[in-house]
C-alpha cells in the first residue's frame, strides 16, 4: 500500500478500523473469554496495527488482518504476564 503522506495512511487505517472494530473485538473476547483480558489485547494490538499498517494491502480482507494481529498480540500479551508471575 502506497500513499503520498502520513495523513492519507492516518485516514484509511481509521476508516478500516472504525468498520472492522466491533467484529475484531468480539472474536478477541470470545478467544479470552474475559472482557477486561479482551481490551488489554485490544489496546496492544491497534498500536501493532497502525505500526504495521504499511505491509496491509488495500482491498484485502482488513478484519483477517486485524484478527491475526490479535493472536500475536494475545500471544505476547500471554507471555509477558505469565513472565511476570514466575518472577514475583
Amino acid at each position: 500500500m502506497k500513499f503520498e503522506d502520513k495523513e492519507d495512511d492516518a485516514e484509511v487505517f481509521l476508516k478500516l478500523l472504525s468498520e472492522h472494530e466491533r467484529d475484531i473485538r468480539v472474536y478477541v473476547i470470545a478467544m479470552v473469554g474475559k472482557v477486561s483480558d479482551a481490551e488489554e489485547i485490544l489496546q496492544d494490538s491497534r498500536l501493532a496495527m497502525w505500526k504495521n499498517f504499511k505491509q496491509f494491502e488495500l482491498g484485502s480482507n482488513f478484519k483477517a488482518w486485524g484478527a491475526k494481529g490479535c493472536v500475536s498480540s494475545y500471544s505476547r500479551v500471554s507471555n509477558e504476564s505469565f513472565s511476570r508471575g514466575q518472577k514475583g
